[in-house]
């Protein structure tokens, strides 16, 4: 890989390193959950698509003036921008998050483990269906049914407040299964070997992670994800936050055998992170401390898999580095 810095030409050689034993990896069963959870709620956001199409095009564009104006006609529109506004709104994830994401829309209300439910949209679609649905009184009885353009009125309403309605099951369902995500998040703890609040907080992040992943991925071909590959697009990323994090969970993975063999391969074939994980070393502000410690111990980890080429200092920096009296803050202790 060739890489340039302060007009210095440098060169980074990766030795290819052979497959490792095939073990289940510890995130399995996490990455199942959150499959299933991202599915459910997708199937919403296309039930939700489908009757928004519905609405405009078959019930306010074909029965305007047949639909009463003091139910029907402001019940169908409610729907349509509520279902307007959550399209929209994924650009802004803020207002996504608090009004329409299933994600966090039940959250523990303080030790008692009560449950305080979040201004979810999904509860709205559901009522205002249901005040439709059940009623069925679509046409005033001072109208014949039989009227031509009034034929397929009933029929059409049925199928827009009944997708309504599954739109809304849908999320509530992905809502409650988020609750329980403690139980393959807790397993990933366990099985992964995370400790102390550090590695809750790194779990946090990956679960966080992989939803966004399937969200945005593929349905029928979702993405493969992994603690490793994300602790590398962490690596990568331009927050300096991020690549702490990501750097602290690749040192915690090369100290475990069942990570180590399958994190140095996709770690050292990765040229973008080799690289992030170089220039991390030059960190010079005193709050990058932490960062440029971890980085060194990283780059010790992977001495035998590296071969660092007129990179003037590379080695220097690393050993001053690990020789250094400085101690992160806090220590991770997974």
């Amino acid at each position: 890989m060739a890489n340039t810095t302060g007009g210095e030409h440098s060169i980074i050689q990766i030795r290819s390193h052979g497959k490792g034993d095939k073990v289940a990896a510890p995130e399995k069963q996490l990455n199942r959950f959150v499959h299933l959870v991202a599915m459910i709620e997708r199937l919403g956001n296309a039930l939700g698509t489908l009757a928004f199409t519905w609405a405009t095009v078959v019930l306010l564009g074909g029965y305007p003036t047949v639909l009463r104006s003091d139910d029907d006609f402001w019940f169908a529109s409610t729907i349509v921008f509520l279902e307007a506004a959550r399209m929209f709104s994924r650009e802004n994830r803020m207002d996504y998050q608090l009004f329409f994401s299933t994600r966090g829309a039940f959250r523990r209300l303080g030790w008692n483990g009560l449950l305080t439910v979040m201004i979810p949209a999904a509860v709205v679609r559901v009522v205002l269906a249901l005040e439709r649905l059940v009623p069925q009184d679509y046409v005033e009885s001072d109208r014949n049914a039989e009227q031509e353009s009034m034929q397929n009125l009933k029929p059409s309403l049925n199928i827009f407040y009944g997708m309504v309605i599954g739109q809304g099951i849908l999320y509530i369902v992905a809502c409650v299964l988020e609750v329980f995500s403690f139980i393959p998040r807790r397993s990933l703890i366990l099985r992964g070997g995370f400790r102390g609040q550090l590695g809750v907080k790194h779990v946090s992040l990956y679960y966080s992670y992989a939803f966004e992943k399937c969200m945005g991925g593929n349905v029928l071909a979702p993405k493969k994800i992994s603690l490793v590959t994300f602790a590398m697009d962490s690596l990568n990323s331009d927050s300096s936050k991020k690549k702490l994090y990501g750097v602290q969970m690749l040192h915690s993975f090369l100290k475990k055998e069942h990570f180590r063999t399958k994190t140095i391969p996709k770690l050292t074939s990765s040229t973008e992170t080799v690289a992030s994980l170089f220039n991390m070393l030059g960190w010079t502000s005193d709050g990058d401390a932490d960062g440029r410690l971890f980085a060194a111990k990283v780059t010790a980890q992977l001495a035998d898999s590296l071969r660092v080429i007129a990179i003037p200092g590379a080695m220097q920096i690393v050993a001053s580095l690990l020789d250094s009296d400085h101690q992160p803050k806090t220590l991770p202790e997974n």
